[in-house]
């Protein structure tokens, strides 16, 4: 297997910053700043503006099959119909690598298939038919671009100990590319559970997963907090209205505005919290930079191009 990367967006960073603060931000922080707030705030749909093209050689059919999987790229694949393909060169499935007797197997079906082929071509028998004989084993040669939303997604999926290890070794192959050109996004993913911080495989994690002990299962989070916020949503849905207050207990409510009463300290007018570091003032209201960015968002005339 190897990977190339054949283009990407120049100067991503100022690119992603001038169109966040077109939408309506008025950031006054760096690029990579605002960038590393995007990313982990997961207001993605900016980073599609940044572009990867990869070249990839020495990856079976079937994995092929999977990158399309990730719909939202420009896939390009070695065809079959118009390359002639005797004497082909295909993958070997870990999960045989070592064990003699499978392997033999495994390479006895894959000379049969050549051999099937050959002999169908010098019949006479067109490729577009002859290939109907060919393995998903197949080395196939892609092109693929896409853009860095997709790719967040992409790594997330395939880089979890779970996904199959042709395409994880894939997954991190083009992983090593990307950070490389855009650590201040990259740096921050990984897997679901590293980027979410908490894992969604739950029951179905392996063992050998190597955040096991270090990130907690999303079912072990969500139980804890489930009930109380099922509460929470019917009486939403009962009320027709959400309020600035829902998500709290009557006690925590009151327990908020006793804390705030404290003189010095600086809380976000919308939620209450303390602001901690620098205060954003939007109408002349001092809030912190979450409920800032929900106020400039729900002002926008239009969807924000954030969302």
């Amino acid at each position: 297997m190897e990977v190339k990367l054949l283009r990407v967006t120049e100067e991503g960073l100022d690119l992603v910053s001038d169109a966040v603060k077109m939408s309506g931000l008025s950031l006054t922080r760096g690029a990579e700043e605002i960038v590393k707030m995007i990313t982990d705030n997961d207001y993605s749909s900016v980073l599609e503006h940044i572009l990867f093209t990869f070249d990839i050689s020495g990856i079976s059919v079937a994995v092929s099959r999977e990158l399309l999987e990730h719909r939202i790229a420009s896939h390009t694949a070695r065809s079959t119909r118009y390359n002639e393909e005797r004497g082909f060169t295909y993958h070997l499935p870990e999960g045989l690598r070592g064990n003699e007797r499978a392997e033999a197997i495994y390479r006895e079906a894959m000379k049969s298939a050549n051999e099937a082929y050959t002999r169908l071509r010098e019949l006479g028998i067109a490729r577009e038919d002859a290939r109907y004989v060919l393995p998903l084993a197949l080395h196939t040669h892609y092109v693929v671009t896409m853009n860095v939303r997709s790719l967040i997604n992409f790594f997330m999926l395939r880089l979890c100990i779970r996904a199959s290890p042709e395409i994880r070794e894939l997954a991190k192959r083009m992983y090593k590319l990307c950070v490389r050109e855009y650590p201040a996004i990259f740096s921050r993913i990984w897997c679901r559970g590293f980027t979410l911080g908490v894992c969604p495989e739950n029951n179905a994690r392996p063992h050998e997963c190597p955040f096991a002990g270090i990130i907690p299962s999303k079912q072990g989070v969500k139980r804890e907090f489930e009930a109380d916020a099922r509460r929470i949503i019917d009486r939403i849905l009962e009320a027709g209205v959400e309020g600035e207050t829902e998500g709290k207990t009557d006690g925590e409510a009151e327990e908020g505005e006793e804390e705030g009463e404290g003189e010095g300290e600086e809380r976000c007018a919308r939620c209450g919290k303390r602001i901690s570091g620098d205060a954003y003032e939007f109408k002349g209201r001092k809030l912190c930079e979450e409920c800032y960015m929900d106020e400039v968002i729900a002002s926008q005339p239009k969807r924000c191009i954030m969302r």
